[in-house]
C-alpha cells in the first residue's frame, strides 16, 4: 500500500502522511523549510543555484555560498527523507538548479488555486 502525502503550504505549512501531521522536524529549520516553499512555489520548474544563493544568502557573509546551499538541500532531503523516501527524492538537481517534482501520490494545495488569488510572502516571488 502506498503512501498518501499531501502539502499544506497556504496558511501554515504542514506535511501530511496518510492524513497524519508529520512535517516536526522539517519546521525547526527556518531557511530548509523556506527552501522546500520556494521550490514547491515555483511549481517544478528549475530554480537556478544562482537565484536561490541571491534569494537565500544575498545579506549573509558566508565563506563559500555554493557549499552552504548543498549543505542545506543534503540536510533538507535527509530530514523530507525521514518523513518519507518519497519526500527526500522531491528535491531534484538539474544542471546548475534545483526543483521540486511531485509524485503521483502527493497533491499540494498551493497547485489548486489560481494565483490571481493567492498571497505568498514575498520570498516565494523573487
Amino acid at each position: 500500500m502506498s503512501e498518501t502525502i499531501r502539502i499544506q503550504m497556504m496558511d501554515e505549512f504542514v506535511i501530511y502522511l496518510n492524513e497524519r501531521q508529520a512535517d516536526h522536524m522539517v519546521n525547526k529549520s527556518k531557511k530548509g523549510l523556506a527552501l522546500i516553499e520556494y521550490l514547491i512555489a515555483n511549481r517544478g520548474e528549475p530554480v537556478s543555484n544562482r537565484r536561490l544563493l541571491s534569494t537565500f544568502w544575498n545579506d549573509e557573509n558566508v565563506t563559500n555560498p555554493e557549499n552552504a546551499l548543498k549543505t542545506l538541500i543534503s540536510r533538507v532531503r535527509t530530514l523530507l527523507g525521514q518523513i518519507s523516501p518519497e519526500l527526500g527524492n522531491c528535491i531534484v538537481a538539474d544542471r546548475g538548479a534545483y526543483h521540486w517534482e511531485c509524485p503521483p501520490e502527493m497533491t499540494v494545495d498551493l497547485y489548486a488555486v489560481s494565483y490571481t488569488h493567492l498571497t505568498l510572502p514575498t520570498i516565494l516571488l523573487v
